[in-house]
């Protein structure tokens, strides 16, 4: 056999067994971490109203039963308070990721929280209040579909360089108070009403009917392809 012809040879079988190293290793890697994490469900009592305190990574699903379900890690210490409901309050604190499932929502409060991605759900009006962290709003990467079909209100008090996102949805009256927050709106919108504040930005697109907007000069709001007053 030629010298090239066995290199060329020499160099196939290492590609193909670095391939095989890899997937190999790959794969055992996705067993270990797999190992390494194990779910616990708990029944809640209903409640309308969920706070999320610092550093918490929570997210919320509609459903007929109220149930959390939390993700336990091994090596992560499990912190000696995980949530507790108080009234109609569930307050959910930092240390593990969370999924909770409720009927229905009225609140969102984020204390300086890491995440918050809530989803498909119908109120008849939503407040939501954030200090820092980010909020995703009826977000579903692998499902492509408008959540509801009704239209309602929604209002945002976002501070603390807070990221928001909300998506899929219609709303009547979106009303949005933002002191050095970011928030991206992709819905349906047929009211949408902002106070920007202090760097705070504003980014809305798709349909947007009435659009009213108040900001100061540090601030800056984007519309796609709808007119806007702006008192400053």
């Amino acid at each position: 056999m030629k010298t090239s012809n066995i290199i060329i040879t020499a160099f196939a079988i290492l590609i193909v067994g670095a391939v095989f190293f890899l997937f190999a290793d790959s794969k055992k890697h996705k067993e270990e971490e797999k190992n390494m994490i194990s779910y616990k469900e708990y029944i809640l009592p209903s409640f309308k109203v969920i706070v999320a305190e610092a550093g918490s990574d929570i997210h919320v699903d509609r459903s007929d039963s109220n149930v959390m379900r939390i993700e336990y890690v091994k090596g992560i210490k499990t912190p000696r308070k995980l949530y507790e409901v108080t009234h109609d309050t569930l307050r959910v604190y930092c240390g593990l990721r969370m999924f909770i499932k409720c009927k229905q929502i009225s609140q969102i409060v984020g204390k300086n929280h890491l995440w918050i991605n809530v989803s498909h759900f119908e109120p008849d009006s939503l407040t939501v209040k954030l200090n820092g962290g980010r909020f995703i709003y009826n977000n579903d990467g692998a499902k492509k579909y408008t959540v509801n079909q009704k239209k309602y209100n929604i209002t945002i008090i976002a501070i603390g360089s807070a990221f928001v996102e909300l998506n899929n949805s219609k709303f009547g009256n979106l009303t949005i108070k933002s002191n050095n927050a970011f928030v991206n709106n992709y819905c349906e919108t047929k009211h949408l009403n902002a106070r920007l504040t202090h760097k705070a930005r504003l980014y809305s697109k798709d349909k947007t009917g009435v659009v009213a907007i108040d900001k100061d000069t540090t601030s800056s709001v984007f519309i796609d392809d709808n007119n806007y007053s702006a008192n400053r």
